[in-house]
């Protein structure tokens, strides 16, 4: 068994309990260790926690809480419509994070009538204006989307951050 994957299937010695006991306890542990290094695949529009652990933060840390563990929430953001050679500043309601531990997304673009396709977030194209960059303060998630870059029809960012 892997760290994270449980065996499928696993005989239980009911007829020998001092063994029972063994395998159960063993079994218990096996499920706790495999859910708890599980990445919760939840992306809401509310805060989740994405159960990613991170060690804790080196500025703070001492040899007293240096097991402490710091956990990343995650919240989707849709963007809605953005023209072609703008920025966009978009509220993300998030209250009080300390850092950011990944910014990215995907966005819906029209290249010619009726054709469409998918970008991620950031995107840098063939040319040095076909770019759509994001970067995210203490109020808003901003997007720039660059001169050539086509009109984004729909798309969202995702944020995952620290809040300790």
């Amino acid at each position: 068994m892997s760290d994270s994957y449980l065996d499928k299937f696993r005989k239980f010695p009911v007829e020998k309990p001092a063994e029972l006991e063994r395998i159960l306890v063993r079994t218990y542990t096996d499920i706790a260790n495999a859910a708890n290094v599980k990445e919760n695949s939840q992306y809401e529009l509310y805060e989740t926690v994405n159960c990613q652990q991170f060690y804790q933060n080196p500025a703070i840390a001492t040899p007293e809480n240096i097991q402490n563990k710091r956990f990343v929430y995650r919240i989707c953001v849709e963007t809605g419509e953005i023209p072609t050679a703008t920025i966009v500043n978009i509220p993300h309601g998030i209250a009080q994070f300390t850092d950011m531990v990944n910014i990215y997304g995907t966005v819906e673009v029209e290249t010619a009538p009726g054709i469409y396709d998918w970008r991620p977030i950031p995107f840098v194209g063939p040319w040095g204006t076909d770019l759509l960059s994001v970067w995210v303060d203490a109020v808003n998630i901003h997007i720039e989307s660059g001169q050539t870059f086509p009109t984004i029809i729909s798309g969202r960012v995702i944020l995952e951050y620290f809040k300790n």
